[in-house]
């Protein structure tokens, strides 16, 4: 009897990973980095509250793909540098992230007012 080689639907597709709360820390958050880079399955990371810092903001911003759709870095402390680590990776071609929450950074208006889009109205 031959064995059909049938594919597993994969049950990570869409599935949102929660990582609030933690204080990742620096190692602990290079590694999960790494991991984000690799991984183009899951769309949503909610990284509430893990005093994210504008280095580790780094780290995260470096290894997003263009699956990620959902960003939660609310309640961290990311800062203007943090501000500009985002706003690069939110202008790259191939980003499709639809909804960014940065809600209690302590940015100020002077650090949110990034230009998203290229609007030439030439």
């Amino acid at each position: 009897m031959e064995k059909k080689n049938k594919k597993k639907p994969n049950s990570m597709l869409g599935t949102p990973i929660t990582n609030s709360y933690l204080n990742l820390g620096n190692k602990r958050l290079s590694a999960l980095s790494k991991a984000i880079h690799n991984n183009q399955d899951i769309t949503k990371y909610n990284f509430r509250k893990n005093s994210i810092t504008p280095v580790q903001s780094e780290f995260l911003t470096n290894s997003f793909n263009n699956t990620i759709e959902d960003l939660d870095l609310s309640k961290n402390d990311i800062g203007k540098n943090g501000v500009f680590n985002l706003s690069t990776f939110l202008s790259k071609d191939w980003c499709n992230l639809r909804s960014l929450n940065v809600e209690g950074n302590k940015l100020g208006q002077e650090n949110i007012n990034v230009p998203l889009l290229n609007s030439d109205s030439s």
